[in-house]
């Protein structure tokens, strides 16, 4: 019999393997910051939470110069929903049970915002975004709408705080991996 462990790692890789996969059916060309010869696969747990509800799932994040992508399944590997940005737009699949207060395009940007190197922020955003030691935030309109607070440099789990829409998401990296096109 095999061990919880081993069940575990199978269990783990297997997930990773079936998010590869579907994020490999991402085919739009994008725009991605940050990135530059080699594209970035991160494997994150991501909980999303409002109110009372409170959303666990495994996320693969792969950014990459043309697009950023993003699949998503829950922990028992039922996929939810796969968004990926690009010049035109985003695409959104989405599994017809995904609670409604999940909106996949705002998890990406929120990934994003967590994920993305504060000068290449810095680029889209401009003075909006403000970066201090393990924090960042975005303004609009002299407001703070969003705080992202970091455990460590380099990071490994992340808290974004959506003041203007009263959710959090916690990010936690599984793992990290360059990736070539």
């Amino acid at each position: 019999m095999l061990s919880n462990r081993l069940l575990s790692q199978a269990y783990w890789r297997g997930l990773i393997l079936v998010l590869v996969v579907l994020l490999s059916g991402c085919v739009n060309p994008g725009f991605v910051p940050g990135v530059e010869s080699q594209a970035l696969r991160t494997t994150q747990e991501i909980t999303v939470s409002s109110g009372d509800l409170k959303e666990r799932f495994i996320g693969v994040v792969e950014m990459y110069p043309n697009r950023t992508a993003l699949a998503v399944v829950a922990g028992n590997g039922l996929f939810l929903f796969s968004v990926q940005d690009s010049d035109l737009g985003r695409q959104v699949e989405r599994h017809q049970d995904l609670p409604e207060f999940v909106d996949p395009a705002r998890i990406l940007s929120d990934v994003q915002l967590v994920n993305w190197p504060v000068s290449k922020l810095r680029e889209l955003f401009g003075s909006r975004v403000k970066s201090g030691d393990r924090e960042r935030s975005l303004n609009r309109g002299g407001k703070v709408i969003k705080t992202v607070s970091f455990d460590a440099e380099p990071w490994t789990q992340a808290v974004l705080v959506d003041l203007r829409h009263n959710y959090q998401i916690e990010v936690r990296k599984v793992s990290e991996e360059r990736i070539r096109q």
